[in-house]
């Protein structure tokens, strides 16, 4: 009666001592000093080596688990090194367990634990990716609205500007499902607002683009005018008579003086009124100044193509969507 309970107490304390420092089993399964209750330490030993067996099949299981789940958020795209060091790991545990020994089951749980930390790193790396991608994609729609009033894209682009507004207020609440395929939706559709950003203002930069060109054209126009009636209005005068009211060819002197120099006037030149020699010397005047708005429109449609392709490099760096 007395043996039995020594012997309990002694497996007791090799069992713990065992689980506290795995050389123990080592030294319990050859010791020889142990020979007079080897049986009933090998029965711990094999206890012991099943508890191991189940608990490595636990790990094993909850670390392929934890790899689908890797797998599942595509944690090689931000996390390539946990995500390879966390697969080799797993086929080492695997090749421990195989060795159907104490030791081998040990080490399997442990490495299955390692691949499950290294699993959750590559997860939460791969989830801090997609939110930065995202919170920058943000960044850059919501800074369209911004651009949306300097290019005045409601006058030049209303249209696009209306698929926009409604387009980007979607991306931008489109709400995170925390899987990879809710982050990947939301990235997708903040890029693609991006490119309707782009779009619309490119297409606000080249209207307004357009419209300055005309305003150019109309300006040279007129002056080209101002200088054939100036020219017009010399000869005229070289000729001792005027075909056209002066008013009609240039409408400034009418403001200055309200004489009008009729077809056939019989008034010698000294009787000419002031606004008829304002008239003579506007002419050659404007003519002149229309001679300098025609040299220079060659190079203001110069400066209006340079500045055009200008913004529209910017745009497209600043619209781009980057990562």
């Amino acid at each position: 009666m007395t043996a039995k309970p020594a012997i309990e107490q002694l497996l007791t304390s090799l069992g713990k001592a065992i689980n506290g420092d795995r050389k123990f089993f080592a030294i319990a399964k050859a010791d020889p000093n142990l020979k007079h209750i080897r049986a009933p330490v090998d029965n711990l030993l094999n206890q012991l080596t099943q508890e191991a067996k189940i608990e490595a099949e636990k790990e094993i299981s909850s670390a392929q688990l934890a790899i689908d789940q890797m797998e599942e958020w595509h944690a090689y795209e931000a996390a390539s090194s946990n995500y390879n060091s966390a697969l080799n790991r797993l086929a080492k545990a695997r090749e421990s367990f195989q060795t159907s020994a104490y030791f081998g089951y040990l080490d399997a749980q442990s490495l299955a634990q390692r691949v499950r930390s290294e699993a959750k790193s590559a997860i939460d790396s791969q989830i801090a990716h997609l939110r930065k991608s995202i919170a920058k994609l943000r960044s850059q729609v919501a800074q369209f609205h911004a651009d949306f009033v300097s290019y005045q894209v409601d006058q030049y682009a209303p249209g696009k500007a209306a698929a926009v507004k409604k387009y980007s207020r979607e991306a931008l609440w489109q709400p995170e499902l925390g899987t990879y395929t809710g982050y990947k939706q939301a990235e997708f559709s903040l890029r693609e607002c991006l490119k309707l950003c782009y779009a619309a203002i490119a297409k606000s930069i080249e209207a307004s683009n357009k419209s300055e060109y005309a305003r150019l054209k109309i300006a040279f126009a007129f002056l080209l005018l101002s200088l054939l009636l100036g020219i017009l209005s010399f000869v005229f005068w070289a000729q001792g008579s005027m075909s056209l009211p002066l008013w009609f060819a240039t409408p400034i002197p009418l403001v200055i003086s309200n004489s009008i120099w009729d077809w056939g006037s019989d008034k010698p030149p000294t009787e000419f009124s002031w606004g008829f020699l304002v008239t003579m010397l506007l002419g050659p005047f404007m003519g002149i100044v229309s001679l300098f708005f025609i040299f220079g429109y060659s190079g203001g449609s110069e400066a209006i193509d340079r500045r055009y392709k200008q913004q529209l490099m910017e745009l497209k760096q600043k619209y781009t969507p980057q990562g």
